[in-house]
């Protein structure tokens, strides 16, 4: 006889005996009306030790006794850590097809434990078996007897039978998640074989192919998008490429800063879609059509969304919370911190216990139990570039790491409910949670969703004008504002002001003398490539120093491009990209305008139109007299580099350029690569630094966050600055400008003459 397979953790000797009797009873049933010889007999074989119970007859009460244990075991949220137990103790009604699927599930568990000793798949299993019983007490009882196919027949025609429902148009969704995990395992055990054995959550990147070192990688990447329970769901493919340009500022930053080269939907394949809908064109084209009108709704990100909960609904919600703490504790604590951490179950989930803030250094989310002398800290640390540098590099830059910390009020006034770790079973805890709301949508008629009340906290600071990149922070969501995120460094204050913001108005309505136990908002983390002040001036006088006394005109000419280079990056944010600023076509310098395009990898236009800073147009001028001196200078000497200047001049070629380093001095187009060899001597940093540091400035300077996004070029799709659902206007955008202006006063970057007035 094999070893025996163990189902359950140990548990009181009278609980034991109990669960033993059960098993017995489930497995002589299961094994008396089976038609699958084949599994029939491996019990036999090798589980025999179960067919035989601690009694000879079933004692008085034998029944109200496995109730009783499986109301101690949710009482105690065990269901996680006793999940075979739990579902021993159901009881399904005699008359039901799920009677007989009792022996079916835990004959299978058995034998699938013996052959794979994998637990999380019987755990899945066993407990959807559970919940099926629960639903058919509640609802779908006539659906269940219709679908679900006899426990009698052998595994093949039960895999074939459920897999003929799941292909039907008007397969009901809630049967569906009970029966896969449950067909899971009897397809394993009658294969002999473990299939699809995949992690839960995002799927892993695939490459595409095979590439050296040396070449640039394109690679599809796959995730289940996050909708809402009312939304079509969909999986998300987003196809990245990197450039040269990551060689001289970080890849992750890169990603982020710049829209994937392809991104497109594949709306059919997931899991909870009937498969009905993908062998259908017709249906296909509807689907798609309606899970792109719901992105488009969502990355509009309009305050006027249907799918936001109203002031009504959040103080029923909260009202709820109130009044069922004591007899649902677990649920209404859940539900609360979704709705004050803006966070869905499942992150709430992920997120570790821990004694105290400086116990906490790696990227994600963490929480503490009265620590502090508050009931929660919830704590998130972005997972951002270190931008560690070497020797004196260092001293250059302000890098700091805070974290972000939320002060989580209590939800009684001057009354401190006891705080319960969070366990880390999404399966196990959504039914509870899914089930409450449903009980307050019925009693009180609103229309509450767990993902409707994590999403709440980021649309009501969206509504009241709050920069993406602090909600970002706020919900632990990077995806907000992803390329924001990467950029800025943040203050305690600004988060702080923001999350006050939301206690104030949602909160303190409904729960009066709200109780908050504040920290220090005094901290700064985020980006940490932030260049100090004093080192910018300092490096803008070591450009301009290279210009005095120096005799050569090829050798000044390619530090004067630089010099002007750095001053207008600094002044507008672009990117360090291959022939920056394109030509003169793209300047306006009566009107004190630019148009930049240094991100067209979208299927729509990226670029936008900023305003200069009056340095920068005052800047552009003086080159410009420069490249005409230049002309007249080379006009003979170097003929093709004049005539390369006259339509530089005439706005049909890039303004801005080097002339090669060797005695043709050819003209050299702007690359990140030579601008990075030309300065590495000296400032041996990112490329991008400016674009960190203009976005931190003009962050701390109270400017809105959808203006900065526009300047920046980091709005999302279907949020771009002065389009079509834009309340920008250029008047905000001469606002960031004459911001920078006296930035740059301050700083002392100054505008340069060229040649002529170093040469008399």
């Amino acid at each position: 006889m094999n070893k025996k397979v163990k189902l359950w953790n140990k548990l009181p000797h009278e609980d034991e005996q109990l669960l033993l009797g059960r098993m017995a009873e489930i497995l002589t049933f299961y094994l008396q009306h089976s038609q699958d010889s084949d599994l029939t007999d491996a019990i036999k074989l090798h589980h025999s030790d179960y067919l035989v119970g601690p009694y000879k007859e079933l004692p008085p009460g034998f029944y109200s006794q496995l109730d009783a244990l499986l109301a101690k075991i949710a009482e105690k949220r065990e269901l996680t850590e006793f999940p075979t137990a739990a579902c021993l103790c159901i009881q399904a009604d005699e008359s039901s097809v799920l009677f007989k699927w009792h022996g079916l599930v835990i004959s299978t568990a058995l034998e699938h434990l013996r052959l794979f000793s994998d637990p999380s798949r019987v755990a899945s299993a066993v407990n959807a078996y559970r919940l099926f019983v629960s639903l058919e007490q509640k609802k779908h009882n006539s659906e269940i007897n219709k679908n679900v196919p006899s426990a009698s027949l052998a595994l093949p025609e039960i895999v074939k039978a459920i897999n003929t429902y799941f292909e039907q148009p008007d397969v009901i969704l809630p049967l569906k998640r009970r029966l896969q995990p449950i067909r899971r395992i009897i397809e394993d055990v009658y294969n002999q074989e473990l299939k699809n054995k995949r992690s839960r959550g995002v799927s892993a990147p695939i490459t595409l192919k095979r590439i050296n070192k040396n070449e640039e990688k394109d690679s599809v990447s796959i995730k289940q998008a996050l909708v809402d329970e009312e939304e079509a769901p969909y999986l998300e493919f987003v196809e990245t490429v990197t450039e040269q340009a990551t060689k001289t500022i970080n890849s992750h930053e890169f990603t982020a800063d710049n829209a994937p080269k392809t991104k497109f939907i594949q709306a059919a394949t997931d899991s909870s879609v009937s498969k009905h809908i993908a062998n259908s064109a017709a249906l296909s084209a509807i689907y798609a059509r309606t899970v792109a009108n719901q992105i488009e709704r969502r990355e509009k990100n309009l305050t006027s969304s249907w799918s936001s909960l109203t002031e009504h609904e959040i103080a029923i919600l909260l009202k709820g919370i109130q009044d069922f703490s004591a007899s649902h504790p677990f649920e209404t604590q859940l539900i609360y911190l979704m709705l004050v951490t803006g966070r869905r179950l499942e992150q709430l989930c992920t997120a570790e216990l821990v004694e105290s803030f400086e116990n906490f250094n790696k990227a994600g989310d963490a929480y503490t139990l009265n620590a502090y002398g508050n009931w929660y800290y919830w704590i998130y640390l972005p997972d951002l570039p270190k931008h560690q540098q070497d020797g004196k590099l260092r001293k250059l830059l302000t890098q700091l790491s805070a974290k972000v910390i939320l002060p989580i009020p209590y939800f009684f006034s001057g009354v401190q409910p006891p705080a319960y770790s969070i366990k880390k079973d999404t399966v196990e805890l959504k039914p509870y949670v899914d089930e409450f709301l449903a009980y307050l949508n019925k009693t009180y008629s609103v229309r509450l969703t767990a993902s409707r009340v994590a999403d709440y906290l980021s649309y009501f600071l969206h509504r009241n004008g709050v920069d993406d990149v602090v909600i970002a922070l706020l919900t632990g969501n990077p995806s907000i504002q992803p390329a924001g995120i990467y950029y800025q460094q943040f203050n305690g204050k600004q988060l702080h002001e923001a999350y006050d913001l939301f206690i104030t108005a949602v909160l303190k309505p409904s729960i009066p003398n709200l109780q908050v136990n504040p920290i220090n908002p005094a901290y700064l983390g985020g980006s940490k490539l932030q260049v100090k002040d004093k080192v910018i001036t300092m490096f803008f006088s070591h450009l301009e120093s290279k210009l005095s006394n120096n005799p050569n005109l090829i050798d000044f000419h390619n530090r004067y491009t630089l010099y002007v280079l750095y001053l207008l990056n600094f002044s507008t944010g672009h990117r360090p990209v291959n022939d920056p600023f394109e030509d003169l076509k793209s300047v306006d310098l009566y009107n004190e305008k630019i148009f930049i395009s240094d991100k067209e990898v979208r299927d729509v236009d990226a670029s936008r139109t900023l305003v200069l800073p009056k340095i920068a147009a005052e800047q552009i001028n003086a080159y410009l007299a420069h490249l005409a001196v230049l002309k007249e200078h080379l006009f003979f000497s170097n003929p093709d580099a004049a005539n390369y200047l006259l339509r530089a001049l005439d706005g049909t070629a890039p303004f801005l350029f080097f002339f090669s380093f060797d005695k043709r001095n050819a003209i050299l187009p702007i690359t990140p690569s030579i601008v990075k060899n030309l300065i590495s001597d000296v400032f041996a940093l990112p490329l991008n630094w400016h674009r960190h540091y203009l976005r931190t400035l003009l962050s701390n300077q109270g400017i809105t966050g959808e203006t900065i996004d526009t300047w920046m070029g980091h709005a999302k799709p279907g949020q771009e600055g002065l389009a079509k659902h834009s309340g920008l206007s250029i008047s905000s955008l001469k606002k960031v400008a004459n911001c920078i202006q006296l930035e740059m006063e301050k700083l002392k970057i100054k505008k340069l003459d060229g040649w002529s007035a170093y040469h008399d």
